[in-house]
């Protein structure tokens, strides 16, 4: 998702249709759908904003392409936790005139739209491979941050990289199975 408010916005009977929706769809799917929202671009002096806090969304942050968090992200989160960045500095992104030029983008919104295609990546592999363990639990939001925890890198002390560039080489296929089994549980 890109797209913020402060808070979440209410209906006037005080209805919260994200969260409602966001409930809904989990239950259909036995919590087994992930959702991604763009933190911020204004900088420190900001929060994450809704609904990149909501309990059950990754909030992304943009970084550079050797993982640094930019400068407009939201500032960290007061509890202490980490936070999950990857690639949105001068990301290439079509244009929406009629132009087949490309318009170079940069924030947190071209990077939830990476770090969402990283994870169908990654979905993908436990898809084709998962016969052979049960990897089913990373489908959930617990389980995929699990899962973040031992795929990214940490550049600094609470900003962490969302990259799959280690696990490229079928040879390194193994240490990605490693880390599924560890964030499941095995």
């Amino acid at each position: 998702m890109s797209l913020g408010w402060e808070a979440e916005p209410q209906l006037h009977d005080g209805s919260l249709v994200i969260s409602n929706a966001i409930s809904e769809v989990l239950g259909r799917q036995n919590q087994m759908v992930l959702f991604f929202a763009a933190t911020s671009n204004d900088g420190s002096r900001s929060h994450d904003f809704y609904p990149a806090n909501h309990k059950h969304v990754f909030s992304i942050r943009a970084t550079n392409a050797d993982g640094r968090h930019q400068g407009p992200n939201a500032a960290l989160p007061e509890s202490g936790e980490a936070v999950f960045g990857t690639l949105g500095n001068e990301v290439p992104t079509a244009s929406i005139r009629k132009t087949a030029q490309e318009t170079p983008r940069s924030g947190s919104s071209p990077a939830t739209a990476i770090a969402a295609g990283l994870a169908a990546v990654l979905i993908g592999y436990i898809t084709v491979n998962e016969r052979h363990q049960n990897w089913k639990n990373i489908r959930t939001h617990r389980g995929f941050e699990q899962l973040l925890y031992k795929v990214t890198k940490a550049p600094d002390e609470r900003k962490r990289f969302f990259t799959l560039e280690n696990f490229y080489a079928k040879s390194r296929w193994p240490s990605l199975d490693a880390h599924l089994n560890i964030a499941c549980g095995e």
